[in-house]
C-alpha cells in the first residue's frame, strides 16, 4: 500500500521526501481500518492537490487498483506453497498456527475480522491452513464503507450475548485495539516486525500502547505465556 500511494501522490507533482513521510505517517495511523477507507484518504489528499470535483477522483478506483497489485503478490505466494516452494508458516507471524490450535483444544471460540475483502480472506485463510480454526471470520463486505471489525463487536455483544470481560482482542491496528478498550475487552497489541514475522517493531509497539493495549507482544512462540496472563490456563 505504501508504494502505491506514493506512486499516485508523486505523479501529482509532490517530492518524494514529502509523500514517503506523509504516506507512512499515514499507514501507521490507519493500520487496521477498512482498505477502502484507506483510500478515501488518498483520494482526498488527490482533490486537495488537483482541487478537482469530488465526483472526479473515486477511492473505490484506487482500492481496485491497489487490490489488483495485491492480488498479483498474493497469488505468486500462494502458487509457492502450492508448489510446496514455501510453507504457510513462511507468510504468518511466528507460532500463530500451534496458537489457533492450542486455543480451539482448550475449546475457546475463535473470531477473525479484517479489513480485506471478505471472499480475500476466505481464500487465503484455507491457503494457510487456518480457516478452520475460526468459528467466525467477518471481512470488508463488497462496495460498502462499513469496518468489519465494528460488525463483529456488535455482533458478539448483541446478538451472542458475550460479556466484553470475557472477550480478548489480538491485533497490530490501533482500530481494534481502541474497539477493544471501548467495549471494556482485555487488548493485546501484535507488533511483529514485518520482515522476521515475529520480534517487537518499536513504531508499531508505540502506535498500539497509545491506543490502549494492555499488553503488547512480537509473536506467539510463548503461548503458555501469554495465555496464563489472560487467566485462560
Amino acid at each position: 500500500m505504501k508504494n502505491f500511494m506514493i506512486e499516485v501522490l508523486m505523479n501529482k507533482g509532490l517530492p518524494f521526501e514529502e509523500v514517503a513521510k506523509e504516506v507512512e505517517e499515514y499507514i501507521n495511523y490507519s493500520t487496521g481500518i477498512q482498505t477502502i477507507f484507506q483510500m478515501q484518504w488518498l483520494a482526498e489528499r488527490v482533490r486537495q492537490i488537483e482541487t478537482a470535483p469530488k465526483e472526479m477522483v473515486n477511492p473505490w478506483e484506487y482500492k481496485d487498483e491497489y487490490n489488483r497489485r495485491l492480488k498479483a503478490v498474493v497469488n505468486r505466494r500462494i502458487e509457492s506453497i502450492l508448489k510446496k516452494d514455501k510453507r504457510p508458516e513462511d507468510y504468518m507471524v511466528k507460532g500463530s498456527k500451534d496458537f489457533l490450535n492450542y486455543l480451539k483444544k482448550l475449546n475457546l471460540q475463535i473470531y477473525l475480522a479484517s479489513g480485506t475483502d471478505f471472499q480475500d480472506v476466505i481464500e487465503e485463510t484455507k491457503i494457510l491452513g487456518v480457516y478452520d480454526f475460526f468459528d467466525e471470520i467477518v471481512g470488508a463486505p463488497p462496495n460498502k464503507m462499513m469496518s468489519s471489525k465494528d460488525i463483529l463487536i456488535n455482533k458478539l455483544l448483541n446478538e451472542k450475548h458475550l460479556d466484553a470481560r470475557n472477550i480478548v482482542i489480538f491485533g497490530d491496528g490501533k482500530v481494534e485495539i481502541e474497539l477493544g478498550r471501548k467495549i471494556g475487552a482485555l487488548t493485546i497489541g501484535v507488533a511483529s516486525r514485518e520482515d522476521e514475522l515475529g520480534g517487537i517493531d518499536f513504531i508499531k509497539r508505540e502506535r498500539l500502547i497509545k491506543a490502549g493495549a494492555h499488553a503488547i507482544i512480537g509473536d506467539f512462540l510463548e503461548k503458555e505465556q501469554v495465555l496464563k496472563w489472560i487467566g485462560i490456563i
